[in-house]
């Protein structure tokens, strides 16, 4: 409990101590200045107040007088669970991250000019906090919360690689290994936890023990309509081919096994029939 409060502490310190200047920064070490990024177009800005946060690149905007959703172009941070204790290492830390740099603040808004919404009809945006006009989308990607997909070329996106990589290079967030650990240490501790001592009834009381029937195996279908996909430390299943299965691709699982253990991705939406 205590290792992952200090993680929490230590991403809120981080959070307060952006500098506001990161758009002409040099990476440390003399690693190459970040490219030269281009500027939005102030007729395609669009104000903006938040309404509520839902992860750690999804938000709730009023935006021209009404609530809509909105997901971070460029961005992919861990996914929130809502109900779950358990939570999928980094995500917790990449909403609170969020909320710290743009709730309460004055904000402006450009639809992504390549690809305006996702696969679930969601409108996918670059988000700027004004006065500075820092975007958001590259503070999630620069302080290690949230990767950049590059297989989804979008605007500015060489220096989001470039911010992906100075994050990778010094280990924060989602690249520092400790995110991994902790989880990891509690299943751990919770596999090696003594079994509890059965006491015995007294014959006169034992009651008539009940053998249950072994619940059968389940059985993987070969069929592509019931087959769906599941990443090593993910907490959802996908269609194949979607952009949260990484480049591997994801592990093969049927459809039934999959919904005991994983949700379906809010993406793709492997439940939705096939458009085929």
């Amino acid at each position: 409990m205590g290792g992952r409060m200090r993680v929490r502490r230590s991403w809120i310190g981080i959070t307060v101590l952006l500098g506001l200047g990161v758009l002409g920064a040099f990476a440390p070490n003399g690693a190459p200045r970040m490219p030269t990024m281009e500027k939005p177009d102030p007729s395609a800005l669009l104000e903006g107040v938040v309404h509520r946060v839902i992860d750690g690149d999804s938000v709730e905007l009023f935006v021209n007088g009404r609530v809509g959703r909105f997901e971070l172009s460029g961005v992919d941070a861990p996914d929130l669970l809502d109900g779950r204790e358990s939570q999928v290492p980094g995500a917790m830390a990449a909403k609170q991250t969020l909320e710290l740099l743009i709730v309460g603040e004055r904000l402006s808004v450009m639809i992504d000019p390549a690809r305006p919404e996702d696969a679930a009809g969601h409108a996918r945006a670059f988000v700027f906090r004004d006065p500075d006009r820092t975007l958001v989308n590259l503070e999630m990607v620069r302080l290690g919360l949230a990767k950049h997909p590059r297989r989804h070329g979008s605007w500015n996106s060489p220096v989001f690689e470039w911010a992906q990589e100075q994050a990778r290079s010094a280990r924060k967030g989602i690249w520092d290994p400790e995110f991994d650990v902790q989880p990891e240490l509690e299943r751990i501790e919770e596999d090696q936890k003594p079994e509890p001592e059965v006491v015995e009834p007294s014959p006169e009381t034992k009651p008539a023990r009940v053998v249950p029937e072994p619940e059968p195996e389940p059985v993987v279908s070969a069929t592509r309509g019931d087959t769906v996909y599941v990443t090593k430390s993910g907490s959802k299943y996908h269609r194949e081919g979607c952009r949260h299965l990484g480049d591997d691709g994801g592990r093969a699982m049927e459809r039934e096994l999959a919904r005991k253990s994983f949700e379906p991705c809010k993406v793709c939406r492997p439940d939705d029939p096939d458009e085929d």
